[in-house]
């Protein structure tokens, strides 16, 4: 599976993210990959001005029907070069106005996570390992695992990392009681949600009886769909997605 992070087909929109490639080069590059794989991915990033190129990015995105599309709303982290931009981001208004756009534009897509659109039979097998919380390695620089209970990150220099490939920089141990919340709020950003089976099967246990008041409320807020058997998010879940993961964590 090929994934090309081209995050727009406009000039000024790259300059302001600080790409090195240009819309040209982006979209040869997508043509080049589509007449090759079957299987890939093209990222997008939104709310990067001028945001009135954003609709004329989905169109050329749609017009090349790639099997997957990424697409994530610029943040203006802390400790970034961003940062001191902070004060262009754009408001939730406006946020939410591209996100649906995209959805719209997208729309025979399966939506099937919050920002990730698929073809049928092309979801990524990759990050449904982590929306599902299960275990994975991570080999080089930087790179995070997660087995065994403990999240770890491997050295994040080259020197460092080729000195003791196999040290870990940084360890987590995570409780049982962490894990859970983990893996349900990872499967809630899915639209398919968490199937109590899997969870019961999991853990021994049930989600509406470790979670009880944040679901009942979440269920009463509209956000999430709680059955005899799943429990998903709604499609107001899906926009504010947020609110899921900070009333579970109350």
């Amino acid at each position: 599976r090929i994934s090309l992070g081209v995050q727009s087909f406009h000039e000024a929109t790259l300059r302001y993210l600080g790409r090195r490639h240009d819309a040209a080069g982006a979209l040869r590059a997508c043509e080049t990959i589509a007449s090759r794989f079957d299987n890939w991915n093209l990222d997008l990033i939104f709310g990067a001005p001028p945001i009135e190129h954003w609709p004329d990015t989905l169109a050329r995105t749609v017009a090349l029907r790639p099997p997957h599309v990424a697409t994530y709303g610029l943040t203006y982290e802390t400790g970034t070069p961003f940062e001191r931009r902070r004060d262009q981001a754009v408001d939730d208004e406006t946020w939410l106005r591209l996100y649906q756009q995209a959805e719209e534009a997208l729309g025979d897509y399966d939506h099937y996570e919050i920002s990730n659109l698929a073809r049928p039979g092309f979801q990524s097998r990759h990050n449904l390992i982590y929306w599902h919380n299960e275990e994975y390695a991570g080999f080089g620089t930087g790179a995070y695992s997660f087995l065994g209970g403990v999240r770890a990150r491997n050295h994040a220099t080259i020197d460092a990392y080729l000195a003791a490939p196999g040290e870990k920089e940084e360890c987590l141990g995570l409780t049982e009681r962490e894990i859970m919340l983990e893996t349900i709020i990872q499967h809630l950003r899915l639209r398919d949600g968490l199937d109590k089976h899997y969870y019961t099967a999991r853990f021994g246990t049930a989600p509406e009886v470790d979670f009880a008041l944040p679901l009942r409320l979440l269920a009463g807020r509209g956000l999430i769909e709680d059955t005899a058997t799943v429990i998903r998010p709604t499609r107001e879940g899906f926009t504010l997605n947020n609110e899921i993961g900070t009333a579970l964590l109350d």
